[in-house]
C-alpha cells in the first residue's frame, strides 16, 4: 500500500483516524500497533515476523531501561539497543549492496539477497528507548 494510493487515502487512514479517535486514550497505541502491522503487511507478509521480533525487542528493552535504576546500566541497555536495531537495519538494508559489490569485484557469483527499507521504524523505536530511558515515558 502507498500513501498516495486511493486505498490508503479514503480506506485506510479515514478508518485509522476514526477508531483512533474513538478509542479511550489508553488503547490509541494498540489501535497504532494493529494499524502498523497491517500497512507493513498489506505488501506483503515475508517482513511482518521480522518486524514484529524488532517491536518486541524494543518493548522488552523499554521495559528493562525503565525498572533499572542505576544510570550507568540504563545507558548500557540503551547503547546495546540501539545496536540491535542498527544491526537488523543493516543487515536488511545493506546485505545486498555488499554482496553486488563482492560479486561485481571478484566476478564471483553468490546469490543476491533481498533487502528490506525499514529506516523510518528502526528510527522511531531508537527514538523511543532513549525517551523511555531518559524518563519521559513510564511504562
Amino acid at each position: 500500500m502507498v500513501f498516495s494510493s486511493a486505498v490508503f487515502v479514503f480506506g485506510f487512514m479515514p478508518l485509522l483516524l476514526f477508531l483512533y479517535f474513538l478509542a479511550e486514550p489508553k488503547y490509541r497505541n494498540y489501535i497504532l500497533l494493529i494499524f502498523s502491522l497491517i500497512f507493513y503487511g498489506w505488501g506483503g507478509v515475508n517482513y511482518l515476523l521480522l518486524m514484529l521480533a524488532v517491536v518486541m525487542s524494543d518493548y522488552v528493552f523499554a521495559i528493562a531501561i525503565a525498572q533499572i535504576k542505576t544510570q550507568k546500566i540504563r545507558k548500557l541497555f540503551v547503547v546495546f539497543s540501539v545496536v540491535v536495531n542498527l544491526g537488523v537495519l543493516g543487515y536488511y538494508k545493506y546485505t545486498n549492496f555488499f554482496i553486488e559489490n563482492i560479486n561485481h569485484n571478484v566476478r564471483y557469483h553468490m546469490p543476491a539477497f533481498s533487502g528490506y527499507n525499514c529506516t523510518i521504524q528502526e528510527k522511531t523505536f531508537c527514538r523511543t528507548i532513549v525517551t523511555v530511558s531518559n524518563g519521559h515515558i513510564k511504562i
